[in-house]
């Protein structure tokens, strides 16, 4: 074997490998990019609870993207003064729950810090939309230790202002 058959064989040894070592590479990117949520499936159940049981308001199953704030148009409507028109929006993807502010004027908080980007969130964090405050339950609709139907009642938050029937309104 001449020295420039030696080189060629060499060099085509060395190309071979190279190539190997870019499908491993290429094929352990692709399955880091991967989802682990598979497309199209819904995401896993979960929901907001009230974080106070004396807070007028009700738990929200959880879809795969979620509008929060006090417009008619939002997945989850809070009327009250705190919460801004498109506050806030909560989403699944990527395998994981992640809870955006909208701009709003009264702030995001998850577990008492300000969002100022999307954040993931987790089984038993706590959001706060303006003041009022929910916990992120994974599951199902009632918190962890409560027997099921003795959860949070489905109502929601009179209007800022607005009064019951036995008030003023109800004796005239």
């Amino acid at each position: 074997m001449t020295t420039a058959a030696a080189f060629l064989l060499l060099r085509l040894m060395l190309a071979a490998l190279l190539l190997a070592i870019l499908i491993v590479i290429l094929v352990e990117l692709r399955r880091g990019l991967r989802p682990m949520h598979p497309a199209g499936a819904a995401p896993p159940m979960a929901c907001l609870v009230p974080e106070r049981p004396t807070e007028n308001q009700a738990s929200f199953a959880l879809a795969g993207m979620n509008s929060v704030g006090r417009a008619p148009g939002n997945s989850i409507t809070l009327d009250h003064p705190s919460v801004s028109s498109y506050h806030a929006r909560l989403s699944f993807g990527s395998g994981c729950w992640l809870l955006e502010d909208l701009g709003s004027r009264n702030g995001t908080r998850l577990n008492g810090l300000e969002v100022s980007e999307p954040l993931p969130i987790n089984d038993g964090d706590r959001l706060q939309f303006g003041s009022v405050e929910f916990r992120l339950m994974a599951g199902g609709m009632e918190p962890p230790g409560v027997p099921a139907g003795q959860g949070p009642e489905p109502v929601t938050a009179p209007a800022a202002g607005a009064q019951d029937a036995s008030g003023p309104a109800a004796e005239a």
